[in-house]
């Protein structure tokens, strides 16, 4: 996986990082250093979690069957913390299931980010109203 500062801009991916990390804080009520440890170490793995957005291409591990997971490549168009789900397009040559799914954000540990298409402004007050 690329850093994300290369796929959105060192900006947003900052302006990203630190919402996840003040996330962790309120949920886990957690210190700042500590929150921001965590957050910075599972963002560098990869992890879905913290990871997931919408305008993200996510295309299946090399170490997964394809048997095991529900598409080849999927494009996040959004995304609910509540829950946790992402719906998502598959990207799939000759897919023809509905044009969004909705899948619990565990099932990207079956991908890794591939492309994000981030509007800057879009990452940056991604979940506000």
């Amino acid at each position: 996986m690329l850093p994300i500062a290369e796929m959105i801009g060192s900006f947003a991916a900052g302006a990203f990082v630190k919402r996840r990390i003040n996330e962790t804080i309120a949920l886990d009520n957690l210190p700042e250093p500590v929150a921001r440890r965590l957050v910075c170490e599972r963002i560098a793995d990869g992890d879905p979690l913290l990871l997931a957005a919408p305008g993200q291409t996510w295309v299946l591990r090399l170490d997964v069957r394809p048997d095991d997971a529900p598409a080849q490549a999927v494009y996040i168009t959004s995304r609910s913390t509540e829950d946790p789900t992402v719906v998502v397009s598959v990207l799939d040559p000759g897919y023809e299931g509905t044009p969004f799914e909705v899948l619990p954000i565990e099932v990207l540990d079956l991908f890794e980010l591939q492309a994000w298409q981030a509007d800057p402004y879009s990452v940056l007050f991604e979940g506000q109203q």
